[in-house]
């Protein structure tokens, strides 16, 4: 299969990439008050821009057509061979379109991968109608995938985040030994600039595709800022988030990364996705003068709440008065994005929106519809496991490989809670049950060893900080 993928993309025309310039005799731009102005020519601003295709549910799997040789002008030297993929039968109940362009060359040390967030009203071919990053991504040798996201207007909405993860799939299952999973990166604008900072907040499985850095472009970072402030929009808000900020908070707090007061521009840390980004290197880029202010105003409070929290942020600002892909070059975004390799952080303050894997740790959320948030560290000299004021967790399921701990030594765990709800946590990797445990140094019969796993299970009860010992 992957042979005949190759094949049939190198028979296609090369690929069309230009940095957008205005030339004499084009229309005069549109004037800018709302996003729904940015949209392509062609959008209809009744419409979410889903695929006019008939979904079938499929009990295994989904069904994918490759649509190839694929061409959208010329312009790129050496030609960068291109793929167009058709899914259907999503569990979201939207078809999904992707656009893969592979490497000129595969590197016997792997390929980076570059994700492109579209801005809103537009398709997976935005990269190529208005930016660079296809020629920098062939310059460069890097694989680049371009996905609908479910539709044309989807605001990080959870339908769009899984036809992604779903196109990473079919990516990964073509091409996966060729891409370096340490190495990939993500780029948006607009829309997508608040698509890809919530996309890597929330994607934070070791075992899954996880970003090692991004470049938010004047994005929609704050799904409640921008239904305040642009009401053109907010039946498209309204539809993902299944109401008003007001009725459903938890829906916009979970695809946005920052929230805060418009007035003031205070945040509201407890239900900031960018606390996840802090080990993710972040470019933030504006124009001075977009005229979608609110849009500005985010990019702001989201680089100064990144640097207040320690994270690694790069601040561009460039003069202009547009709201455009060309006010950030591809090739300085790509520049910055090349710098790093994926981070494997040992310590941190995590929101989780749902049960699921975490870096380390597979969490049991105590109740769906809110975060939960732990604050951890690993220390492998010390053989130590801190998981402190953790908040609506019931259960921790530790990797301990993952986490690097030895299990064949003694283990620390320090446990606390935030809450009014003591934690059980799961190590694996102890194919025999432990010699003895210890809480606050005195033999503890409050734990288990589950032998078919083998998982000392350690069962807290009280929220107060505790060391446990695990001798093996």
């Amino acid at each position: 299969m992957l042979s005949i993928l190759l094949l049939a993309a190198s028979i296609q025309f090369p690929v069309t990439s230009v940095e957008p310039v205005r030339g004499g005799g084009e229309e005069p731009p549109k004037k800018i008050t709302s996003m729904v102005d940015t949209a392509d020519r062609e959008d209809d601003p009744r419409s979410l821009g889903a695929l006019p295709v008939a979904t079938s549910f499929v009990a295994q799997g989904f069904g994918a057509t490759v649509i190839s040789p694929l061409a959208f002008g010329v312009g790129l030297g050496g030609r960068a061979p291109v793929i167009e993929v058709l899914l259907t039968g999503l569990s979201t109940g939207f078809a999904e379109n992707f656009v893969v362009q592979l490497p000129r060359v595969f590197l016997p040390e792997k390929n980076p991968l570059l994700m492109v967030f579209h801005k809103f009203g537009s398709k997976a071919d935005d990269p190529y109608n208005n930016t660079g990053y296809p020629q920098e991504c062939a310059d460069r040798n890097w694989f680049m995938i371009s996905s609908l996201g479910a539709t044309k207007k989807s605001f990080s909405s959870l339908a769009s985040q899984e036809n992604r993860e779903t196109s990473l799939e079919w990516l990964m299952s073509m091409f996966g030994p060729k891409i370096d999973t340490e190495r990939v990166y993500g780029v948006g604008f607009s829309m997508g600039g608040g698509s890809v900072a919530n996309y890597a907040a929330r994607h934070l499985d070791p075992d899954g595709v996880q970003l090692a850095a991004i470049v938010d472009h004047t994005g929609s970072v704050s799904q409640l800022n921008t239904w305040q402030l642009d009401s053109p929009v907010r039946y498209i808000l309204e539809y993902w988030f299944e109401g008003e900020p007001w009725q459903t908070p938890f829906f916009y707090q979970r695809s946005s990364v920052v929230e805060f007061d418009k007035t003031t521009l205070a945040v509201y840390p407890d239900v900031c996705l960018a606390w996840n980004l802090k080990h993710v290197p972040t470019m933030v880029s504006h124009a001075d003068q977009d005229p979608l202010a609110y849009l500005v105003d985010q990019s702001i409070v989201l680089k100064d709440f990144l640097i207040s929290i320690g994270g690694t942020v790069v601040y561009k600002k460039s003069s202009a008065g547009v709201h455009d892909w060309k006010t950030l070059k591809a090739r300085d975004a790509c520049d910055f994005l090349s710098a790093f390799v994926l981070e494997h952080p040992q310590s941190g303050h995590t929101l989780a929106d749902r049960d699921g894997k975490f870096f380390a740790f597979d969490i049991e959320q105590g109740q769906s519809g809110v975060f939960s948030t732990f604050d951890w560290a690993i220390d492998i000299a010390a053989n130590r496991l801190s998981l402190q004021a953790t908040k609506n967790v019931d259960v921790f399921s530790v990797d301990t490989d993952l986490a690097q701990l030895d299990t064949e030594k003694d283990l620390e765990v320090v446990l606390s809670a935030g809450d009014f709800f003591a934690d059980t946590v799961e190590l694996d990797g102890y194919a025999q049950a432990p010699k003895q445990v210890l809480r606050a140094g005195v033999p503890s019969s409050a734990w288990n060893w589950e032998p078919t796993t083998g998982t000392v299970v350690i069962f807290e009860q009280s929220i107060q900080s505790h060391t446990w010992l695990i001798q093996p």
